[in-house]
């Protein structure tokens, strides 16, 4: 399904995660995240970093502790994560991009606006949900040529305070939000396990029902509500895909990992 309004490109958002980063520069996403923007793809990236803020957080003496699958996130937490996110692992990942021919661009949520956020929950400390998208200084750089990386950090609507986000449910809000074509989230299991079996089709129904069984634990709570979100609002081909070498092509061709639908239909 392509738009006629992003000039007949589909548009795909790839969530690459914390656990499928590596610190060598040897990372295999990349040269498919090339490919596809080679191709045409209008590709935008937001990625994760939760080992990053762990590491930094260790090293300065801060206690790191989660909630449902996301980290609670105090204000020293909250520097870390924003140093980390918007530091390190998003200049890494631009360089790494760049490296293999992709004119990349970092940014977080805080820039131009684009991620702003409610507070999530007292529970969860400085952590807002993406109340609403910009996504003008997206489409800028998607129609220069460029590909977009965000850092899922989000600006308050209420008091322009500083909220880190969940980057599996900053992901979901962006390709809603660009009414993109695609969604893959990158993990490091091949899909969504239920009953011992990778599930190749989820209804949101029954997403949702894993969920509250905790069949679904830890943080593919996260990925799981993020998909079922972009599913629910009309992103045609949502999936939680593995990180093998193609990886990315299979999962926009619809052959790999779990996808999320409204029904038990593709």
């Amino acid at each position: 399904m392509n738009h006629s309004s992003n000039g007949g490109k589909e548009i795909v958002v790839i969530k690459h995660g914390g656990s499928t980063m590596n610190d060598s520069g040897t990372d295999q996403t990349l040269a498919q995240i090339a490919e596809l923007h080679n191709a045409g793809a209008k590709v935008v990236v937001v990625h994760g970093g939760g080992n990053r803020i762990t590491q930094l957080s260790s090293a300065l003496g801060i206690p790191t502790r989660f909630v449902a699958g996301r980290r609670f996130t105090c204000g020293p937490t909250l520097d870390a994560a924003v140093m980390a996110l918007a530091g390190a692992v998003n200049k890494e990942l631009v360089a790494g991009l760049l490296r293999v021919g992709v004119s990349a661009v970092g940014l977080s949520g805080v820039d131009g606006r684009i991620l702003q956020t409610e507070p999530a929950g007292p529970e969860f400390g400085a952590v807002g949900n993406v109340a609403e998208v910009n996504t003008a200084p997206i489409e800028l750089l998607l129609d220069g040529g460029f590909l977009p990386v965000l850092a899922p950090i989000g600006i308050s609507c209420a008091d322009g305070a500083i909220q880190n986000i969940n980057a599996d449910l900053a992901a979901s809000a962006v390709a809603v939000a660009l009414r993109a074509d695609h969604l893959l989230f990158v993990t490091d299991v091949p899909g969504v396990r239920a009953g011992g079996l990778v599930r190749q089709h989820l209804s949101v129904a029954e997403a949702a029902a894993l969920i509250a069984s905790k069949e679904i634990e830890g943080g593919m709570i996260p990925k799981a509500e993020a998909a079922i979100q972009a599913a629910t609002a009309g992103v045609a081909n949502v999936r939680i895909i593995g990180n093998s070498p193609s990886a990315l092509s299979e999962g926009v061709a619809r052959q790999l990992g779990t996808a999320f639908g409204m029904s038990n239909e593709e």
